[in-house]
């Protein structure tokens, strides 16, 4: 390009509502082909990893109620960290509330609690854990 001279900005590309459909049609109709080549042994073995650690995260915790109480043995083991991620919150009323890791003003520890439950527990701006000494 020669100096002095700007390129003109092209437009971001655009779809129709149809051709964005059958794009997604065709991805769903792919995933699914590659999920039935699968072997069945690897879901299973996945799945039996998963519902492992699942388990001893519930009886850990005492099915879930004393969640607070075990923050940071639940935080330091990598299992029923993953497990806990998929974890959905309790419903109230017609809401459910996202599990969240807080740093309660009330405790000195991690604990959890679930945004918009109205617990006394709010996250402290500008902290987070581990706290440095």
């Amino acid at each position: 390009m020669a100096p002095g001279k700007t390129q003109a900005l092209r437009p971001p590309p655009s779809w129709t509502t149809e051709q964005l459909r059958a794009g997604a049609d065709r991805s769903v109709e792919i995933f699914r082909d590659e999920r039935i080549k699968e072997p069945l042994e690897a879901y299973l073995d996945v799945f039996e990893q998963y519902r492992d650690a699942f388990n001893e995260l519930l009886e850990h915790t005492v099915d879930l109620t004393q969640l607070s109480d075990h923050a940071i043995s639940i935080l330091t083991n990598p299992k029923w960290c993953e497990a806990l991620r998929y974890i959905a919150a309790p419903w109230q009323g017609a809401r459910a509330y996202p599990l969240t890791l807080t740093l309660c003003i009330d405790h000195a520890d991690p604990v959890f609690g679930f945004a918009g439950s109205g617990g006394r527990c709010r996250p402290l701006p500008g902290r987070s854990w581990p706290r440095s000494s």
